[in-house]
């Protein structure tokens, strides 16, 4: 999705904690940014690992997105 992102080279991406859609958002999305901390926290990294920490409907929702919509 990010071509462009480079990872620091001793990076690993963490085990998130899944969102299942049904539990708080907010709290989710702070506990997500926080764990990519580490790696710059940049909006791209971000980004590109958020389907990452989810899973059931809040996965299905999130590959059901047009990212040709999304905005850098």
């Amino acid at each position: 999705m990010f071509p462009h992102v480079h990872l620091p080279i001793d990076f690993k991406t963490p085990k998130f904690k899944k969102y299942d859609g049904y539990e708080d958002p907010v709290a989710h999305l702070k506990r997500y940014c926080n764990q990519l901390k580490g790696a710059g926290s940049k909006e791209e990294l971000l980004m590109t690992y958020f389907g990452e920490s989810l899973m059931g409907i809040a996965s299905e929702w999130f590959i059901d997105q047009d990212t040709s919509n999304w905005y850098t």
